[in-house]
């Protein structure tokens, strides 16, 4: 039996476990390509999908789907796909606390 497959689209620190996926070589990539295109991995390969902070980078509403689709492609029947976003809400409070320096915000 083969070790899960969880990948990390978009990550650039190996943790182990994790597949990392990025769009440019380099230490610890194991994959290039972007979050709309995973053809470097088969269909039902992944167990686990993780993209942090990709998504929102993406500036069309056919690329999202794209990326979606694309994910759903690789991911194996009952795999998980982990998506994470800035929180604008925690964002704009940091941004008008009292008493943060310009630096600080």
């Amino acid at each position: 039996m083969s070790e899960p497959l969880r990948l990390h689209i978009g990550g650039l620190e190996p943790k182990p476990g994790w597949k990392i996926l990025n769009i440019q070589p380099g230490p610890g990539v194991d994959f290039v390509g972007t979050a709309t295109d995973l053809s470097a991995l088969g269909d039902g390969s992944a167990d686990v999908v993780y993209a942090s902070h990709v998504y929102e980078h993406l500036n069309h509403h056919a690329e999202i789907m794209a990326a979606l689709r694309e994910a759903y492609r690789v991911l194996k029947p009952g795999g998980k796909l982990l998506i994470g976003v800035p929180d604008l809400k925690a964002l704009m409070q940091l941004l008008n606390a009292p008493g943060l320096s310009a630096d600080q915000r």
